[in-house]
């Protein structure tokens, strides 16, 4: 997240330090310690506003704490204006205009807090997550990010000056690097890496879930779009609505930070927007991989390196060389090693996040030794074991799960994957039929048991799952979402027509210009008879996603029907070079020339 324009008159801190005795030796005060749990590469912490529960995420990218909109009203915060003229930036091309909330009391990292303010934006923030932490909370202390075992700790400095502040490395080689000085108005975490011998200016990020370069300096390290072994990763976007753009993963010969060199890594780059004040975000990718203190205090970061990929971790890459970092040693023993049920739980959130799956699992394993009757460690050491290719052990851990927790619908919904995992479709169907009679009670439950249902082709199940969940969340972050599925079921089954092009357009309503939500639509039009419309969207979606197989074929259907022949057929032909398989899935929906 990007940087705001005009500073707010009130920056909010957290700044309740435990007391400590002053010594002539170097010590760090801890100041406030966040439990943190890896999401999908987020660090997501636990936050109680007004006595009511939010999840929040650690973002050192983002210059001051942003709540969303329908997260704001869900919590019962009032919205005043923002300073004149102020808006946030981010990856991407777009701007989002922000209001402020103030809270009253807010509980974080075991401390309350009074008279907190939120910057507001209208957008998602790319999950279910009500907002993120910032430097306005970050920037006062020294920062250690242990994500890897679950934990950022605020630190404060005493009788340190330049004293090397890696207090963890006593048995390994730990790296420093200079970072800019930052100020209220810029807070960020900077500093300069190399890539390919060029030197790249790069925002450490932990917001941003993977590393990304510009493709200015991409092709300034000599690695370019269309080159050969560059793979077209898709469409990525920022918090501003219409800030889409294309990614791509290339191979670099060398990136350098500090005394470490990785090399022959993949890394991605995009057009992460002109708005941006470097050429590469270094993602929470980098952090998994790494212990990281940042010196506020000193303008330096520390860290080390904990094994294995650097980059893109939590996809399945094998692990990437280093000249003259350790790699392959083990993280550190130290005094941050787990010692609860939940250090070490968290300690697995993080493994889970870096496919690293033997490891969730001994650390789950090591969990339900403190803790053998906790039902959420069974559940979560199943979904390892599923990931792992263990489908029995995590039968075996969800049918404990259920005999700890009578009627968990989660448990019933990995029951469903693993059914799916399985090749049983009809065991798969009544687990989510089960589900879908304890989410009467739950509602909030039918936005995952809708996509299960979408998952095992129970697509009218799913539409009515849906309907459901958006009735009872008139507010969410992911109404969007849950429309656009909807709308796209609906056209997909050429059912309730109507209806599907009003959830379309109440989809990109809140979110105008997302281009799968125009490839639905195209859909609806294309159902309708509508061609006109139907090319106008998918063209719009395809010049964001030009390689969209589905958008590709759903034009070439409307342009034969408009007596376009060679267009439309030269338009499916390149959608079933991308995926040979979708005439055979349109077809059992009628949708064929």
């Amino acid at each position: 997240m990007g940087k705001g324009r005009v500073l707010l008159s009130i920056v909010a801190s957290l700044a309740v330090a435990l007391s400590a005795r002053a010594e002539a030796a170097c010590q760090l005060q801890t100041i406030a310690e966040f439990p943190v749990t890896m999401e999908r590469l987020r660090p997501m912490v636990s936050v109680k506003i007004n006595g009511q529960d939010a999840r929040f995420f650690i973002d050192s990218g983002a210059f001051f704490s942003t709540i969303t909109a329908n997260g704001a009203a869900k919590l019962g915060l009032k919205l005043g204006p923002a300073p004149f003229g102020m808006y946030v930036i981010g990856a991407g091309k777009g701007e989002a205009q922000v209001q402020v909330a103030t809270a009253k009391d807010v509980f974080l990292a075991n401390q309350l807090v009074h008279n907190i303010d939120f910057l507001v934006v209208d957008g998602g923030l790319g999950g279910e997550e009500g907002g993120v932490i910032g430097q306005n909370v970050l920037h006062n202390a020294d920062v250690e990010y242990d994500l890897a075992d679950g934990v950022v700790r605020l630190f404060r400095p005493n009788g340190c000056g330049y004293a090397p502040l890696a207090y963890w490395a006593t048995d390994t080689t730990y790296t420093d690097i200079p970072i800019e000085a930052g100020d209220l108005r810029s807070p960020h975490t900077r500093g300069e890496v190399s890539v390919n011998g060029e030197r790249v200016r790069a925002l450490f990020d932990t917001g941003s879930p993977r590393s990304i370069l510009s493709t200015a300096a991409a092709a300034r390290a000599g690695v370019k779009a269309g080159m050969p072994g560059v793979e077209a990763l898709g469409v990525s976007s920022g918090i501003a609505a219409r800030s889409y753009f294309r990614v791509w993963r290339g191979t670099f010969a060398s990136f350098k930070i500090g005394g470490e060199e990785v090399r022959n890594t993949p890394l991605d780059f995009g057009d992460i927007g002109d708005n941006q004040d470097e050429d590469m975000l270094i993602g929470a990718d980098f952090f998994l991989s790494h212990r990281i203190l940042v010196s506020n205090s000193q303008h330096r970061m520390y860290f080390t390196y904990n094994g294995g990929p650097v980059f893109n971790i939590d996809r399945p890459l094998p692990p990437v060389a280093s000249a003259s970092a350790p790699i392959g040693a083990a993280p550190t023993a130290d005094a941050g090693s787990p010692k609860t049920a939940d250090d070490f739980a968290r300690r697995a959130a993080a493994s889970m996040s870096m496919r690293a799956y033997p490891a969730a699992i001994a650390d789950w394993t090591q969990a339900l030794k403190l803790a053998p009757s906790d039902g959420h460690y069974t559940l979560e050491r199943a979904r390892a074991e599923l990931a792992n290719r263990q489908p029995l052990l995590a039968l075996a851990d969800v049918d404990e799960t259920l005999t700890l927790k009578p009627g968990d619908i989660d448990a019933y919904l990995t029951r469903a994957d693993l059914a799916i995992a399985m090749h049983d479709p009809g065991q798969a169907a009544a687990a989510l039929k089960t589900a879908d009679g304890l989410a009467e009670k739950a509602p909030d439950a039918f936005y995952d048991i809708a996509f299960a249902h979408e998952r095992v082709g129970g697509d009218v199940a799913a539409i009515a799952d849906l309907s459901r969940w958006l009735d009872a969340h008139p507010v969410d972050d992911r109404r969007a979402e849950a429309l656009n599925t909807r709308c796209w079921l609906r056209a997909l089954t050429n059912v309730d027509l109507d209806k599907a092009l009003a959830d379309c357009e109440g989809a990109l309503k809140l979110a105008p210009g997302d281009p799968a939500y125009l490839d639905s639509r195209g859909l609806a039009h294309l159902r309708r008879g509508e061609l006109d419309a139907a090319v106008a969207d998918y063209r719009a979606a395809l010049k964001v996603r030009p390689d969209t197989a589905w958008s590709l074929y759903g034009k070439g259907l409307a342009e034969l029907r408009k007596g376009q022949d060679a267009q439309g057929h030269a338009d499916l032909q390149t959608a079933l070079t991308i995926d040979p398989t979708l005439a055979d899935r349109a077809k059992t929906y009628g949708l064929t020339p």
